[in-house]
Parts: structure tokens; C-alpha cells; sequence
């Protein structure tokens, strides 16, 4: 393409023009502007100047010309800082990369996208009629948007064509070459930034633009907009990049819509960023965060969840709190409840600093097989604070400095309690007498089965003994006195020449109070 531009005598103060310049850069190029020398053409009495392909980015060109006399006056066009901007025309239309879209049309499959571009025709079937024509046959493809809440609008019934802005999930069973027809770059510069407007909550947003884009400069605008939650196909992590077709989703605390404009990387609009600053976690400093790492099969919530304390905390919603974004077919969370806030639930609960605290949260999970919880206690450092988690329904207490795991299943453990302070071992006592669930289950060898013994009576007789499905005991694991507090049985079941089957595990429990039997199996599985 050329650019030919009039420049007369007045462009400089009167003087006959001697030269002229395109000074020019990408539009999403932060850097300096480059000089270009034009040329006359005498034959139309026009200054030009080819523009080569090199000189664009992915947005565009944005530029301003000069000229001089024979005087040595000066001209520039706009008058600064104006700048003229030009988009991009495709040739060839631009493709969505297999890089965001994963084909396979399973669960795991799903994938948030934007289109950046301005488009001739931003109907759904036109820009997606390279799988199955754009028809909606959700057996070849899907496509869902945020509707707010737990809804989810659904094309076609909900919508028909693509919001620029706005991110979509996306699940298309075959492989697929998805070309944007009649796309040019959108109409956005720097004197000219999109307008995002956030409603209160969750938003499901995309790139507006075909450059990246850092949420976490964006956010600086207003307090009340959080960090960006990103999809990995196996589970949301925070985020802060956005590339060329990508989504994600975006919380606004308070009540009322929130408008940001979308700035590129290196414009930055002004303001400081409201994200937490915990990096310890020495349980004997005044700021510290214990992240979680839940995972099941192959799903993982990543470091999205943990607690801490922080003398800049309160105990609401502020930067040092997390939450988990909207479910999505499957779901793995770790919530701490807060009815007062929108959210209703935390995924992080950091509070004032305390002498000791107790958090209770519930571990949240529509999979199934087992789960585990993981955490770093090499951070906790040499001090006397303990950090003990207890699991309500199986009574079992971990020490979490001796150890940096907890096994469970969600279907039957869902709810959690975490204590923080001095000489924890001897201050948490069990609720009730209970049997807790033997692990693991099923089992070849050792195998461990929890109890535990409330602060009601001075000392407890208790037994636990293994039965056969006839009855017949084959094993005594313990007999004798025990007080109260939380116990882990450890059985061998390679031992005594068991057969594989189903066994009974039994509990009995005497004191002053009274006596109490519970029972629980365990599936033994011998190895030929």
C-alpha cells in the first residue's frame, strides 16, 4: 500500500517544501517512532511513500508526517499528539489457532475464546461455518457465555452473533480449520482504547484486541476489579496475560458495574495494584499464606485457595482473599463461607492476625475417585505456632508440619476445619466417638483406621477387632485404655492369610458415660 499526502507552503509557515516524512510505529509498540523519507511525485504534485508490510503489528500502523522548507520550518500532521492510525485489511483471513481451540468434544475439551476482530458479519454461523456450517448440532460443537449467576446462555437459543469483549466457551468434537471471513483489525488505538464495562460479580471477558493484553495493569484502574481466572483445561488458575483469542473471567467487587478501558502492554492508565503481597509463610511472622493445592484424577485447583494472616486483612472480602470462578461442567474448590459478600463463598481466607484462629471451609467436587490436599511446610519456619486440619466426618487430625499431604474422598469428606496457634495437640478435642473410614480402601497391606475419643470421661476401654463376612474374628488391632484425643490403628491385612473379600471392622467403646459400638469394611484384595 501506498500513502501519497499534499503538503503545501503553509504546512510549514510559507516556504517552498523541501522534504517530508512518515514517522511511524505499530500500534501496540510502545517504542519510539521511526522515520520513513518520502518522495515527490511531480506528477500529481504529491509527497509518497510505500508502506512495508514490516512496519505493522498486530493491530495496525499508527503514524504522523513532517515537512520542512527551504527556510528549515517545520510541519507536523496532526498537531501533536494527535496520530492517525489504519487497520488491517486480511487477504487471507485470519485462522483460530489449535493452540486455544482443543478439538475432542469431552469434558475436558472446553476451552474460553474471543474474536477481536471487526467483522462484516459477526453472526455465530458465519465465523464458525467451517464446523458442521455453523448449524447448532451440539453433538459436533458447543458454544456458552456467563448469563450470570449459575446460568449459562447457550447458542442459538440464547444468542446468534459474537460480542467483541466477551469470551465464549468452546467444545467442537472434530478438527477443524475456522477461518474469519471479512475480519479486519478492530478500530482501537492508543488515543482510542476499548471501553470494557464489568457488571458487579463474575464476568466472562475476552480480548478485545489481536495484541496481548495484561489484566493486571488494567485492573489498577479501579480497587473493585479482581484478578483474571484463566481455564487450563484441567482447572481455573489466576492469570494475567491474554493472548490473540483468549478468555478468561473477571470478578467485580461492590454493587454497581465497573468500566475499564483495555490498555496494550507498556500504557499503563495510572494506579496501583491492588494484589496481595504474602510471599511468607513463616507461621511466626505477622503476614503470612499457606497456599492449597487440591487435586482429583486429573483435575487440579491451583494455588487458587489458602489461608494466612496479614495485619493489612480484615475479615471480609480484600486483595489478600481469593475466589473461585463460576462451575463449569466439572468442579473441584476449596470454599470458605461468607454469606455476607456476593461471592457467598472464599477460595483464600486471610484474616487479621490472631494469637490462634480456626477456619472451616468444605471441600466442593462433582468428580469422583479419591482427592488429595496438598501444602509446603517447609515456609513454616522454627517458631512455636502449630497448624493442625482436622476432617469432621473422619475425625482424623493432621499435624501439618509433619506432614505435606491428606488423602480423602469428597463423597464421603467434605468438611474441614484448620486450627492456628500454640499447643494445638492438647487443646482439639473430638466432638463425639467415632470410627473414622480405614485407608487405604481397598487394601493389601497396611492399612490405617482412625477413631477418636471426646473430652468427656477420664479414660476409655476400647477395642477394635476385624470380622469376616461369617462372623468369625480374624484379627484384635488394639485392646486397652486410651483417653481422649484422635488415634490411627495401623492393621496389617497381608497377615493371617487372608483371602480377598470383604471384612468388618468394629469399634467398642466403654466408659462412665456409657458404651457405643461402630463398624466400618474394607475390601482386602491379595496380590497372586
Amino acid at each position: 500500500n501506498k500513502i501519497q499526502i499534499t503538503v503545501d507552503d503553509s504546512s510549514t509557515g510559507g516556504g517552498t517544501v523541501t522534504g517530508a516524512s512518515l514517522w511511524y510505529r505499530g500500534i501496540s509498540n510502545s517504542g519510539i517512532y521511526k522515520e520513513a523519507k518520502m518522495t515527490l511525485n511531480t506528477s500529481v504534485n504529491k509527497w509518497e511513500i510505500a508502506v512495508d508490510e514490516t512496519w505493522l503489528d498486530g493491530m495496525g500502523l499508527e503514524y504522523y508526517f513532517t515537512a520542512i522548507d527551504n527556510s528549515l520550518n517545520a510541519g507536523r500532521l496532526p498537531v501533536s499528539p494527535n496520530i492517525f492510525s489504519s487497520s488491517l485489511n486480511f487477504t487471507t483471513p485470519p485462522s483460530i489457532t489449535s493452540s486455544v481451540i482443543k478439538f475432542g468434544g469431552t469434558a475436558n475439551d472446553y476451552r474460553i475464546v474471543s474474536i477481536p476482530y471487526k467483522l462484516s458479519d459477526a453472526k455465530v454461523s458465519t465465523i464458525f461455518n467451517e464446523v458442521n456450517n455453523g448449524s447448532a448440532d451440539k453433538t459436533a460443537w458447543r458454544l456458552l457465555t456467563y448469563g450470570g449467576g449459575t446460568k449459562w446462555n447457550e447458542y442459538p437459543g440464547d444468542f446468534l452473533n459474537i460480542i467483541e469483549g466477551k469470551g465464549y466457551w468452546i467444545n467442537v468434537l472434530t478438527a477443524a480449520d475456522i477461518k474469519i471471513e471479512g475480519a479486519t483489525t478492530p478500530d482501537f488505538d492508543r488515543l482510542n482504547l476499548y471501553s470494557m464495562t464489568l457488571n458487579a460479580g463474575w464476568n466472562q471477558i475476552g480480548n478485545p484486541y489481536t495484541v496481548p493484553i495484561s489484566w493486571n495493569e488494567i485492573k489498577t484502574q479501579d480497587a473493585n476489579v479482581g484478578t483474571l481466572k484463566v481455564w487450563s483445561g484441567s482447572g481455573y488458575n489466576n492469570g494475567d496475560i491474554l493472548n490473540l483469542f483468549e478468555g478468561g473471567f473477571v470478578f467485580v467487587n461492590g454493587s454497581a458495574p465497573v468500566t475499564v478501558k483495555i490498555t496494550f502492554p507498556g500504557i499503563p492508565i495510572g494506579g496501583r495494584v491492588q494484589s496481595s503481597d504474602l510471599v511468607s509463610s513463616d507461621l511466626g511472622n505477622d503476614r503470612w499464606q499457606v497456599p492449597f493445592i487440591i487435586s482429583q484424577g486429573q483435575y487440579s485447583n491451583n494455588l487458587l485457595s489458602g489461608i494466612g494472616m496479614s495485619d493489612d486483612s480484615n475479615f471480609g472480602f480484600d486483595k489478600n482473599d481469593d475466589l473461585n470462578a463460576p462451575r463449569f461442567i466439572n468442579y473441584l474448590e476449596m470454599n470458605f463461607s461468607h454469606p455476607e459478600h456476593l461471592a457467598k463463598r472464599f477460595s483464600r481466607d486471610v484474616v487479621p492476625v490472631q494469637l490462634e484462629y480456626t477456619w472451616e471451609f468444605s471441600i466442593d467436587s462433582n468428580l469422583d475417585g479419591p482427592a488429595e490436599l496438598q501444602w509446603d511446610n517447609t515456609g513454616f519456619g522454627n517458631n512455636n505456632k502449630d497448624l493442625f486440619l482436622l476432617d469432621l466426618k473422619a475425625q482424623t487430625l493432621v499435624n501439618m508440619r509433619e506432614t505435606t499431604r491428606f488423602s480423602f474422598n469428597p463423597r464421603e469428606s467434605s468438611s474441614f476445619k484448620l486450627f492456628f496457634g500454640t499447643n494445638l495437640k492438647s487443646k482439639i478435642k473430638p466432638a463425639k466417638v467415632l470410627l473414622g473410614q480405614a485407608y487405604p480402601n481397598p487394601s493389601n497391606g497396611m492399612t490405617i483406621i482412625p477413631f477418636s475419643l471426646p473430652d468427656e470421661s477420664a479414660s476409655y476401654q476400647v477395642s477394635l477387632e476385624v470380622f469376616d463376612m461369617m462372623g468369625k474374628k480374624v484379627n484384635t488391632v488394639i485392646n486397652g485404655i486410651f483417653n481422649s484425643g484422635f488415634y490411627n490403628s495401623e492393621w496389617d491385612a497381608s497377615l493371617g492369610g487372608l483371602s480377598s473379600g470383604i471384612y468388618t471392622y468394629r469399634l467398642a467403646v466403654s466408659s462412665s458415660k456409657g458404651s457405643e459400638v461402630q463398624s466400618g469394611k474394607i475390601v482386602i484384595k491379595k496380590i497372586d
